[in-house]
């Protein structure tokens, strides 16, 4: 069984932190021209990841899926380490995206090693996510479906998958300010008999989180992998 890295944005790992994200997308890299394995025009996925396209130069190539069925994924996300030797060796790893740690090792006597003994907070600075060693890792996920589809063709019940129903309201209010609107007029007169606007669509919201994520590549119709995963823990490796 491989165990291979993921990089994703912090707004993903609160929604995977969450238990609202099932589903993640990344940009394949080289772009296809078209598939040659479809059914009923959606390319098809073989058993070991590959998939069968046709480049820009009109030669078939083979384009193999960095993640598998099976494969463990651990998540790298940015965090610091809290290590003294006082009296029994402990590190205390704390990630930036939630503010959660977890203890490597056994306690020891400060009780909590993110303070000095006078209370004041010990100033470590933060490690970049790239650099995360697999051995700090606190997110571990399970690949359980590997397919590939146009970014744009996401439906809402991909968009939900993604993770978008962890965004707060005050995210959509931000991003959508003529729904803000129409809800602050709407909240105002309670009379005319008008119902609430419902606001965004979950593939709209995507859309929007997308183009914040990835820039163009909403607009350009990018073809993504779309891998689906169970959680297998948040705690570190089981």
């Amino acid at each position: 069984m491989r165990e291979l890295p993921f990089l994703p944005k912090p707004v993903e790992i609160s929604a995977i932190l969450a238990g609202k994200q099932v589903q993640f997308r990344q940009i394949i890299k080289p772009q296809p021209e078209y598939f040659l394995n479809c059914v009923f025009g959606k390319p098809v996925v073989s058993t070991d990841g590959r998939f069968y396209t046709v480049g820009k130069d009109g030669k078939d190539k083979t384009i193999i899926s960095p993640y598998q069925v099976g494969d463990m994924v651990y998540i790298k996300e940015t965090f610091r380490d809290y290590t003294d030797t006082d009296d029994v060796y402990k590190t205390i790893i704390e990630y930036a995206a939630d503010g959660g740690h977890i203890s490597l090792n056994q306690c020891d006597g400060d009780g909590f090693q993110m303070f000095n003994k006078d209370g004041s907070e010990k100033m470590v600075p933060w490690i970049a996510s790239a650099v995360m060693p697999k051995s700090v890792a606190r997110i571990w996920l399970k690949i359980t479906n590997v397919r590939v589809e146009l970014i744009q063709n996401i439906d809402d019940i991909g968009a939900m998958d993604a993770g978008i129903m962890n965004l707060s309201h005050e995210w959509v209010l931000r991003n959508f300010p003529g729904y803000e609107m129409k809800h602050t007029e709407w909240s105002r007169d309670q009379t005319t008999g008008t119902k609430p606007p419902l606001g965004p669509t979950p593939s709209r919201v995507f859309e929007k989180l997308w183009q914040q994520m990835h820039g163009d590549s909403w607009n350009r119709n990018d073809w993504v992998w779309v891998y689906n995963f169970n959680i297998i823990s948040t705690i570190g490796k089981l």
